[in-house]
């Protein structure tokens, strides 16, 4: 939840994962509206039922990052406990709230989940999901890249290089790129520099080893 100039904003911000709430300094879905585990029901408590009533009480937009991780059935979980924090609303779409899913379907997908876009359903919940997804009529596509800027030509090619990994479709000119940057392949400067820097590895034992 937001504050602006003393008073609490209209526009809420949250993201399926702990690190992706962390980077736009919100919350997650689950913890910002009490979603419940998955394969469980929702039964909000009274005192957690008044406790969001009052927060989402001036909420307009709800904005929610990394929609590609977000499963069709949660959009429905969304939808419902919005509906039981809104009751003057219960008869609209997420309680009357303005939701805008934001992200890259290129990205990761839910886990155990089927993605929004997902086209074939058989449980009931996932086909109201489906329905229910097919009612965001409005699309911005966003075609500016923010995070990897310069105009040199190692950032263009770096750019185009993430641009073709996105789809699988690496050029052999954007691979030779990125074998210029393996670690052996670098400085002991340059190779320090990177370490406090962000990692990602396949397995928990993997993440472990390099602790």
């Amino acid at each position: 939840m937001a504050r602006e100039a003393g008073r609490q904003s209209s526009v809420f911000r949250a993201a399926p994962t702990g690190i992706a709430a962390f980077n736009i300094v919100r919350r997650t879905l689950r913890a910002l509206l009490q979603l419940p585990l998955k394969g469980q029901k929702a039964n909000m408590s009274i005192a957690t039922l008044q406790s969001l009533q009052a927060l989402f009480r001036v909420c307009r937009f709800l904005i929610i990052d990394k929609k590609s991780m977000i499963g069709i059935q949660t959009l429905l979980l969304i939808d419902d406990q919005l509906r039981a924090i809104l009751p003057a609303n219960s008869n609209l779409p997420f309680g009357g709230v303005d939701v805008l899913l934001c992200g890259d379907f290129f990205q990761l997908p839910p886990v155990g989940l089927r993605p929004l876009y997902t086209l074939s359903h058989t449980h009931v919940d996932a086909i109201k999901g489906h329905q229910f997804y097919g009612e965001f009529h409005h699309t911005v596509r966003l075609v500016q890249v923010i995070r990897q800027q310069g105009e040199d030509d190692i950032s263009v090619r770096f750019r185009q290089a993430l641009s073709e990994l996105r789809t699988s479709q690496l050029s052999e000119e954007s691979w030779r790129l990125l074998c210029n940057r393996v670690g052996n392949e670098l400085s002991p400067e340059e190779v320090a520099a990177f370490d406090s820097t962000l990692r990602l590895y396949y397995t928990t034992e993997e993440a472990q080893i390099n602790l």
